[in-house]
C-alpha cells in the first residue's frame, strides 16, 4: 500500500470512528490554537511524472468564532521522491513553505466539522539530477478543504487536502493528517 493510501486509510478510519462518537462537548467559541500536519505532496507538472515527497507543517491560528479563524503555516519536506525522466534519475524535495489563511468552519455536530482555507502560500522546491541541484521559489493563491473531529474541548484530529503553492506550470498539493490543540 503506498503512502497516500495509508494516510487516507488511517485518517478516514479515525474520522469515521470519531464521527460515530460525536456526542462530545462543543469546543470553545474562540481562542488561539496550534497544530501539526504530516502528509504527502502531489507535485504535478505538464510533461513530467507526478512526484510525491513527504512534508511536515506547523500551524498557529486564532479562532474568532467557531466559524471563522486566521491561520499561519510553515513547513518543510521530510523526504523526497525519485523518478526517472527520459532516462535521467531526478530527486525532488520540498525545501520549505509558508502561508497565511482565512479559515471558515462548518460544524456538523459538536465534535465533527468541515472547513475551507483560502489565502497565500509560498514555497521552495529543490531537484537534483546527475549531481546538479536546482531550486525554485514561487507563491500564489493557496487553499484547501478538510474535516476534523474534536477529541475534547482542547484538541482535534483531521484530514486535509490543500494547495500549498504553485508556480509557472506546476502545482504542489498536500494531502495530510493533522492534530490541533488550543492553548
Amino acid at each position: 500500500m503506498n503512502r497516500l493510501m495509508k494516510i487516507f486509510t488511517v485518517g478516514g478510519l479515525a474520522l469515521a470512528s470519531g464521527a460515530t462518537l460525536a456526542a462530545g462537548s462543543a469546543p470553545p467559541e474562540s481562542g488561539a490554537y496550534w497544530g501539526v500536519n504530516i502528509g504527502q505532496v502531489n507535485y504535478s507538472e505538464s510533461g513530467f511524472p507526478h512526484f510525491n515527497p513527504t512534508a511536515f507543517l506547523v500551524s498557529l491560528g486564532w479562532e474568532f468564532k467557531r466559524y471563522l479563524a486566521v491561520e499561519a503555516r510553515v513547513g518543510t519536506g521530510i523526504s523526497g521522491d525519485s523518478k526517472t525522466v527520459s532516462g535521467l534519475p531526478i530527486d525532488l524535495k520540498v525545501k520549505s513553505f509558508y502561508g497565511g489563511y482565512v479559515r471558515g468552519t462548518m460544524p456538523v455536530s459538536n465534535a465533527f466539522s468541515f472547513y475551507a482555507l483560502a489565502g497565500y502560500g509560498r514555497g521552495e522546491l529543490g531537484a537534483t539530477a546527475m549531481g546538479t541541484s536546482v531550486s525554485t521559489t514561487d507563491g500564489a493563491f493557496s487553499g484547501g478543504l478538510g474535516a476534523q473531529f474534536a477529541l475534547g474541548k482542547a484538541s482535534s484530529i483531521g484530514l486535509e487536502y490543500a494547495r500549498m503553492f504553485s508556480g509557472s506550470g506546476y502545482n504542489a498539493d498536500l494531502i495530510s493528517i493533522g492534530y490541533r490543540v488550543r492553548f
